[in-house]
């Protein structure tokens, strides 16, 4: 009986000793990552899902099995390669074996790695570099396909550190512009440094809108707006506004020139008359500029002038006459002006650049005046209508005596200076009561309130009789 006992045993030990080991999923995972550089420290790490913790590890580069050194160390599931080099790379796999038995687990799938050399961060900016304050600028600092990096920025000789690959400087200012370059680092390890790029930041520009030939124009006449942009760099694209209230969030575009800084009005009409604002963009790099600031275009009708006359419209020979062609409605117009005679509008009778001329007046110069305008752009004004101009000799009074005479002292005596043909023109009269003392020649002249005179007249002879 002690003897079945003990085979029975014996089977039993027999038998657990071939029950299969439970072996689970097993992964390969590789860091920081497949690709590493030259000088990395990379860390493969075998782990098996099994019941089982006494595992032996088993590490294959390219189906041949890895001896441990000085680069190459194992740390139970970990296998160390200190110092990566190009000869490093292939296909590595593991596989596990339970310390004290004849147990193995199946080989891992292959995981590649590959070494390559110390990168040099591609460093990029969008949209561009350079940029007006208020844009946003990114940059990208790129190490390529690989993982696991915290990013070096530096600008001029100021550096920060941060996990993200971009840096992005929003509403830029003018301080924000300088060099910029970045380096990646990966625990000890770290890149090289990138080439400069250069950012810079100028104010934003503001175009000035200007009008030819001039903000107060007339009916008829091409009207030229022109979208100045001081600003050299790039392409811009002309946009035009009109009457828009911008407090109130309006922004629509009234009309797209293109690449055409000028915005022609042939034939102005009233419907045209507004104010104008203008602004750029570049498409191509995304930037823009500051609205104008807003100008007043003023249509009216085309003026008609009046013609003035000074000192009046019946002048004597030689007096001095002053024309007047008054414009008005014309704004800040700078007109050449055309005088005509008696009628004859196709033949100037003079043409000056001021609005005033002035002669000495002959019999001659009598007739009818008129005058219009016309400016650099051939744009004329109506003709004015026309004034009467009447020179006549210088007048000679004669001296009339009321009552007739002989005069008796105590009389009331009216001596008249009578002058013909002086138009509307106030002449200065006296009287007197007569005494014996008042006996004499009398003659007069006429003087006007602009110092001009008449002739003398003849002498009369007043006789004053005692009664």
């Amino acid at each position: 009986m002690k003897s079945s006992d003990s085979l029975l045993k014996m089977i039993q030990i027999q038998v657990l000793s071939f029950l299969p080991v439970r072996i689970g999923l097993y992964t390969l995972t590789v860091t920081p990552d497949r690709s590493v550089f030259t000088g990395e420290r990379v860390n493969l790490t075998c782990e098996i899902n099994s019941d089982h913790s006494n595992w032996r590890y088993e590490w294959n580069k390219d189906s041949l099995m890895l001896q441990t050194s000085e680069r190459y160390t194992v740390n139970r599931d970990i296998l160390s390669i200190v110092g990566a080099v190009k000869t490093d790379e292939g296909q590595y796999t593991c596989k596990g074996h339970i310390e004290g038995r004849s147990v193995s687990s199946q080989s891992s799938s292959a995981v590649s790695l590959s070494v390559m050399d110390k990168p040099k961060p591609n460093l990029t900016v969008k949209p561009q570099s350079s940029v007006f304050t208020g844009d946003t600028v990114t940059l990208s600092c790129d190490v390529g396909q690989s993982t696991g990096w915290t990013f070096l920025w530096r600008k001029d000789s100021n550096t920060e550190s941060t996990d993200e690959a971009t840096k992005t400087i929003s509403s830029v200012k003018v301080s924000d512009g300088g060099t910029y370059q970045c380096r990646a680092k990966r625990g000890k390890y770290d890149t090289e440094i990138s080439d400069i790029i250069e950012i810079t930041v100028r104010e934003r520009p503001k175009p000035v809108v200007r009008v030819q030939p001039d903000v107060h124009v007339f009916r008829g006449e091409t009207v030229t707006l022109t979208c100045d942009i001081q600003e050299e760099t790039g392409v811009w694209q002309y946009s035009w506004y009109k009457d828009q209230d911008y407090s109130a969030g309006q922004d629509q575009i009234y009309y797209s020139a293109g690449q055409d800084p000028i915005y022609k009005i042939k034939s102005v009409d009233q419907h045209h008359a507004g104010v104008y604002s203008c602004k750029g963009t570049q498409t191509k790099a995304t930037q823009y500029t500051e609205k104008s600031d807003k100008v007043k275009l003023t249509v009216s009708k085309r003026p008609k002038p009046v013609v003035k006359v000074k000192p009046d419209q019946h002048v004597f020979r030689g007096e001095t006459v002053t024309l007047t062609c008054d414009i008005q409605g014309g704004g800040n117009i700078r007109w050449t002006y055309s005088w005509f005679k008696d009628g004859k509008t196709h033949n100037p009778y003079r043409t000056t650049a001021a609005a005033e001329f002035s002669f000495t007046a002959e019999v001659s110069y009598s007739g009818e005046y008129s005058c219009g305008g016309v400016r650099s752009d051939s744009q004329r004004s109506d003709i004015s209508d026309a004034v009467s101009l009447t020179v006549s000799e210088r007048p000679k009074p004669v001296v009339k005596v009321t009552p007739d005479q002989p005069v008796f002292r105590g009389e009331r005596v009216t001596l008249t200076c009578d002058i013909q043909g002086g138009g509307n023109i106030q002449w200065t009269y006296s009287c007197f009561t007569a005494d014996v003392s008042d006996s004499g020649e009398y003659s007069c002249r006429g003087e006007r309130s602009d110092s001009q005179r008449s002739d003398t007249s003849a002498a009369v002879t007043l006789t004053v009789s005692e009664e």
